[in-house]
């Protein structure tokens, strides 16, 4: 059955995105954030960028905290306290940097992720850079939420309970 001349058939890359309802779903989120910040200025279409970002701001702020971070178990309760207290402003400053940083990365990442395989970049030339880099993506988040439960699990420590959680989460490093 052949296609009427004033319908011209859609084949390729259209035909895929047509037929993908979160490519559709990601064009859409794109045309609004077009309208609202321009084509140039949308954060959607700037992921990457933003990413790399964040991860410069997560490893400089890291570094500062690192300074003043006493790695036991015993007292890195303490010095995160006096990280807060006795440097109001800068350190204070710079944990929080630290932790939203941390958190814009994981979501930046894993909403370009979304975006990239909704959109079907993961084969041809790209297919080394998606064979090599998710089971990385998937060490990384293991990390990250890993990391969002230590200090509760470092607290409970200070006041003598559940550090069978804390030894766990050192083991499962």
């Amino acid at each position: 059955m052949e296609t009427p001349a004033e319908f011209p058939a859609i084949t390729g890359t259209a035909a895929r995105l047509a037929r993908n309802p979160f490519a559709r779903a990601f064009q859409l989120l794109e045309r609004l954030f077009d309208r609202a910040f321009g084509a140039a200025q949308n954060p959607l279409r700037q992921l990457g960028a933003l990413g790399f970002y964040f991860f410069w701001m997560v490893i400089v702020s890291g570094i500062y905290v690192y300074v003043f971070f006493d790695t036991s178990i015993a007292g890195a309760y303490q010095s995160l306290d006096a990280l807060a207290t006795e440097q109001r402003y800068t350190g204070g400053l710079m944990r929080s940097l630290h932790r939203y940083a941390s958190d814009a990365f994981a979501a930046v990442v894993a909403l370009h992720l979304a975006r990239e395989l909704a959109y079907g970049r993961f084969a041809g030339f790209r297919w080394f850079s998606w064979v090599s880099s998710v089971p990385l993506l998937w060490r990384r988040l293991r990390r990250f939420f890993r990391l969002r439960c230590l200090p509760y699990g470092l607290l409970n420590h200070a006041e003598g309970r559940d550090s069978e959680v804390v030894l766990f989460l050192l083991a499962s490093a």
